[in-house]
């Protein structure tokens, strides 16, 4: 009865380990897929083209890039703002280093913040110092170049933010 009680035992714990690594692999793929199905828009400003995340609920626009630990070389997120004001930016959770530019309403450069370093304790917040209705992020570098004037090209539908 004890070498069946064991045997069984194993059994069971076999199939515990074969369900919980099924599940680790189903919750991978997940991840991945919403990664590559999340909203992205082709963002270009300054002769730099990007591919943005797209950020406009509150919940995305709280987060932001906090939490990653990397963007691509030709990756950025672009936070759209329900109204044109003096978009604030903080570096919560930040694990790299940014070039942040804000955009007015017709999508031109009015304030850009260069190498802005990871999170730090208290959170450090940056801010437009005119009115901007989009924020892009990427990584720090990347807007070399790019200038207060410069012309951002995307498409974003507002209607619904």
């Amino acid at each position: 009865m004890n070498k069946l009680s064991t045997e069984k035992i194993q059994r069971i714990l076999k199939w515990i380990i074969f369900w919980g690594v099924l599940t680790l692999m189903a919750l991978s793929i997940v991840q991945v897929a919403m990664h590559e199905f999340r909203p992205r828009q082709m963002v270009s400003v300054g002769g730099v083209v990007l591919q943005a995340d797209v950020a406009k609920t509150p919940q995305e626009l709280q987060k932001g890039l906090g939490g990653r630990t990397s963007l691509g070389r030709d990756e950025a997120m672009l936070f759209v703002f329900e109204s044109d004001g003096p978009q604030s930016i903080w570096m919560k959770d930040m694990k790299f280093p940014l070039d942040i530019i804000w955009l007015d309403r017709a999508k031109r450069v009015v304030h850009i913040e260069r190498h802005v370093q990871p999170d730090a304790v208290p959170h450090d917040t940056y801010e437009s110092t005119v009115p901007a209705r989009y924020v892009l992020e990427m990584n720090a570098g990347r807007a070399n170049g790019i200038e207060v004037g410069s012309l951002a090209s995307f498409n974003i539908a507002e209607e619904g933010i």
